[in-house]
């Protein structure tokens, strides 16, 4: 008798709670091996009338009352020696506050194992942690499901995996729960800090960066003003403080996206400082010995004097004059930098079939709220890279290093 691999599933979001209930009521043993669990996961198995055929149960890590949902298992005929937890590795690290290291390598092995009375096998293995919202379909998850003769080689490998992570794991003590639950909790704030490990070396400097073919014959010089127009929302763009970097290209790449990452091989990058806006209906007539007038497809353009652009709306003018060549490179940087981010909710919906509670597909991410002023950046597109315009504006950045040795 061959082994049956059934992959579980195309969608995702699939309960498997159900068949592995079917499975631990039916089977003769059963052992489980799980990453991570909680209080829902464990109870999803309903397994107190059956959880004396569990012979091995090893968790990696799990909540306090995960743990508490444990000692149910043991009170209702889960063989006490049975439960064991990994508590996976660690190492010194000579710091005071925190001696050993809390972000650490952990058990992660998701396995359902059932000896059934006919001298069968079934074995969920994949990625469904003991938790209600992978059992119950809510997490995106997958598994294959292994089924036929208990002789068969593949299995003797799954029980050697799971006799090992038995035997590196220590036998459970219902008395350290609080423990158990500190061990998890700090590899969380850990991990916590990790994933806010972001640069701090950014500088709050507002920024118009302008990227555009390069002109035929003469460069802008010092001394040069250069035209263009920028969204009417953006109200922090000022003499006084405001920068202007024109970036220049042979020919200028597919997208503000890309171009932005090649700024600071840019074929000539420009320093220059805003010198007036119009907010208002627009100049009749502008001094200007430049200009962009396509943010899409931008060229810098000799202006023709007199220089009479037309005011597109809802648009500002700006003029900016050429200082000097930009010594440095930057990375711009489009968000605030200190606002919180909230989800953008999609069409999409889950239902949790036990608690009947509805999750929303979460579409993208937000800034929550205005920084520094009225303007909420999430917005303002059309001056982000995905816009599709080429003169952007960015509300801090970082320093690269000087331009010709980055």
């Amino acid at each position: 008798m061959s082994i049956t691999a059934t992959f579980l599933h195309s969608r995702p979001q699939r309960e498997i709670a159900s068949i592995i209930r079917s499975r631990l009521a039916g089977c003769r043993t059963a052992e489980i091996v799980s990453g991570f669990a909680t209080p829902d996961g464990v109870d999803a198995l309903r397994a107190k009338s059956v959880s004396s055929k569990i012979k091995r149960f090893v968790l990696g890590a799990g909540t306090f009352k995960a743990f508490e949902a444990l000692d149910g298992l043991i009170s209702s005929g889960l063989p006490s020696g049975a439960a064991r937890v990994h508590l996976g590795h660690t190492r010194a690290t000579g710091g005071r506050k925190h001696p050993f290291a809390r972000y650490r390598p952990m058990l992660h092995s998701k396995i359902y194992f059932f000896e059934m009375p006919d001298g069968t096998t079934t074995a969920f293995i994949g990625s469904h942690n003991l938790t209600g919202f992978a059992l119950r379909g809510l997490n995106g998850e997958a598994s294959v499901l292994l089924e036929g003769a208990s002789s068969d080689p593949v299995f003797d490998e799954v029980r050697g995996h799971i006799a090992e992570s038995f035997r590196q794991a220590v036998p459970y003590d219902p008395s350290l729960k609080a423990a158990y639950a500190q061990w998890l909790r700090d590899y969380l704030e850990q991990l916590g800090i990790d994933a806010t490990d972001m640069p701090r070396d950014d500088e709050g400097t507002r920024t118009v960066i302008l990227f555009a073919e390069a002109p035929q014959g003469r460069m802008p010089a010092p001394g040069d003003r250069i035209y263009f127009e920028l969204d009417m929302r953006i109200t922090e763009v000022n003499s006084i403080n405001t920068e202007v970097h024109l970036h220049l290209f042979a020919a200028v790449p597919a997208t503000p996206a890309e171009a932005l990452s090649r700024s600071v091989v840019s074929d000539t990058a420009l320093l220059c400082k805003v010198e007036a806006i119009d907010s208002a209906a627009g100049s009749a007539e502008v001094k200007a010995d430049w200009f962009i007038d396509d943010p899409t497809k931008p060229q810098l353009k000799p202006a023709v004097q007199p220089f009479r652009p037309t005011l597109s709306p809802g648009k500002q003018q700006v003029r900016a004059l050429v200082s000097k060549s930009l010594e440095l490179g930057f990375d711009y940087l489009f968000d605030a930098g200190k606002g919180d981010w909230v989800p953008t909710l999609g069409d999409k919906k889950i239902r949790d079939e036990e608690t009947n509670v509805v999750w929303s597909a979460v579409a993208g991410l937000r800034e929550s709220g205005p920084v520094d002023g009225p303007l909420l950046l999430s917005d303002l597109r059309e001056t982000s890279p995905e816009s599709g315009s080429f003169v952007l504006f960015s509300r801090r950045r970082r320093r690269l290093g000087v331009r010709k040795n980055i």
